[in-house]
């Protein structure tokens, strides 16, 4: 199946009337983007702000007759007459595997003092480092956000002999299992909710002593 992207730039009062127009022509899907560079901080409850300038793309199936390019571009005329539209430009999307084409986004991550993060499909660049294999799913915690991978530098840096680590979340569990390779601890735990028992990655240590390493968990309610 083959697909036909509409893009178009408005201001973002228009952007209502253009996910409308949008949705009724048959879009499958409508992704907004910043049209500049402004940054949007972190919203009050209940806020829910806009660009600017708003680029929306509505994703349309081309193997139908309201997905036909020819139909998409006359669409997308009669949208930015409507929506005061200052750009507009169609794109055609191939179909591709795309349970697999995510994977391609994911590569080893090198951390402070040899440590790394690697995704369970690739091969460790230093074998003889401290790698941490994990197949990141849907879980948070795979070290790409720069909060996991801040925690992860300073728990490298730190002496936690003897120390008792509570790894609380529903991601990954990374942080967990980079204290108990990193250190002899009494006991690690990791405590996730219960309903983030569908969301777990899988991990698993290879370290240059060729240990492994035991999470706990607990589910709270």
């Amino acid at each position: 199946m083959a697909w036909q992207q509409l893009h178009l730039q408005c201001e973002k009062a228009n952007v209502d009337l253009a996910e409308a127009l949008l949705l009724e022509a048959g879009a499958l899907s409508i992704a907004l983007d910043d049209a500049g560079d402004q940054p949007l901080f972190e919203p009050l409850p209940g806020e829910s702000p806009l660009w600017d300038e708003v680029i929306l793309t509505g994703l349309f199936d081309a193997t139908t007759d309201a997905g036909s390019r020819q139909a998409v571009e006359q669409l997308s005329h009669e949208i930015a007459a409507q929506v005061q539209a200052t750009r507009i430009w169609l794109t055609a999307v191939d179909d591709k595997d795309w349970e697999r084409e995510w994977m391609s986004n994911y590569h080893p991550i090198e951390c402070a003092n040899n440590l790394w993060i690697v995704p369970n499909w690739l091969t460790p660049p230093n074998p003889e480092a401290t790698n941490i294999i994990m197949d990141p799913g849907l879980a948070f915690g795979t070290g790409y956000h720069a909060t996991t991978r801040l925690c992860l530098d300073w728990l490298t840096e730190q002496d936690l002999k003897d120390k008792v680590v509570i790894d609380y979340g529903c991601g990954s569990g990374i942080l967990g299992i980079c204290f108990v390779i990193r250190c002899t601890p009494r006991i690690c735990r990791r405590y996730r909710p219960t309903s983030s028992a569908g969301n777990q990655s899988k991990c698993r240590t290879q370290s240059r002593w060729g240990s492994s390493a035991s999470v706990f968990t607990r589910r709270l309610h």
